[in-house]
């Protein structure tokens, strides 16, 4: 008898299987049987009549498991090709309102505390991440987002707070969810014209993000922005360390913009 996985290890298994079938799409390499029926190969047929009648357990999604009475109204008109799902309806036109508020508490609840990678995926989350990051691209320099901006790490939450602990800075000296030449720093602190990013160390030593600090870095320099960037780790190691970074590249800048003006 198999052995039952749990559901974190069975989503696990099924991850590392979807992405070895994605590399190999990626690089050109058809499977083995690709194209070959039972019909047609003697292999396929031999390997179709020892399978038959055997089931892969609690491997399968559905073991045990039946429909749900929506799904089978939902199969049905989709062999009757009247099924109007991914149409472009939303979940209310498609299912009603008491139902769509079921299925998004469900979803939200699903989702609650969890990355991208382990809803989507890393592929996915990939293209879902760098979306995000180019969103604001056609947003105007000073447009605030009020809220609606980048969902904020854990790290620059700490680092806000320790900011105005201190007490050097005020909460006004600096703002965050503000485009700037059409990327979203952290940090803004428009006085000295100083961007502060917090980088994830993981997403940005990948090629399309180390790519995109590249662009974001000349369009700051371009445009007259100073950047100074912390890790999360950096951040968690030695946070008053890297305030204290922050406070001297400031009183510089300020230095700076002084000398310029006399």
């Amino acid at each position: 008898m198999r052995k039952k996985l749990s559901p974190k290890m069975l989503q696990s298994k099924r991850n590392k299987i979807r992405l070895y079938w994605e590399e190999r799409k990626r690089l050109g390499i058809k499977q083995w049987n690709y194209g070959l029926t039972k019909e047609t190969n003697e292999g396929m047929r031999k390997n179709s009549e020892s399978n038959k009648g055997k089931h892969f357990g609690d491997d399968n999604g559905f073991y045990k498991k039946h429909h749900t009475v929506e799904s089978k109204e939902m199969m049905k008109k989709q062999k009757e090709g009247k099924s109007t799902y991914r149409k472009g309806l939303s979940w209310k036109e498609e299912y009603g309102e008491e139902r769509a508020k079921e299925m998004k508490i469900n979803q939200s609840s699903k989702r609650k505390n969890k990355k991208y990678e382990e809803i989507f995926g890393i592929s996915k989350a990939l293209q879902l991440r760098e979306k995000r990051a180019n969103q604001w691209k056609n947003f105007p320099t000073g447009m605030e987002l009020n809220g609606k901006g980048v969902p904020r790490s854990s790290q620059e939450i700490k680092f806000e707070k320790r900011l105005i602990e201190i007490g050097k800075i005020k909460g006004e000296d600096f703002k965050t969810n503000i485009v700037i030449c059409g990327f979203v720093p952290d940090f803004y602190f428009p006085n000295e014209k100083v961007n502060v990013e917090i980088d994830g160390i993981y997403y940005h030593n990948l090629p399309k993000m180390k790519n995109r600090d590249i662009r974001k870095r000349k369009a700051y320099q371009l445009n007259g922005f100073k950047l100074i960037t912390f890790t999360d780790v950096e951040i968690d190691n030695d946070i008053n360390g890297c305030i204290d970074e922050l406070l001297n590249f400031l009183i510089q800048q300020k230095t700076e913009v002084i000398n310029l003006i006399q």
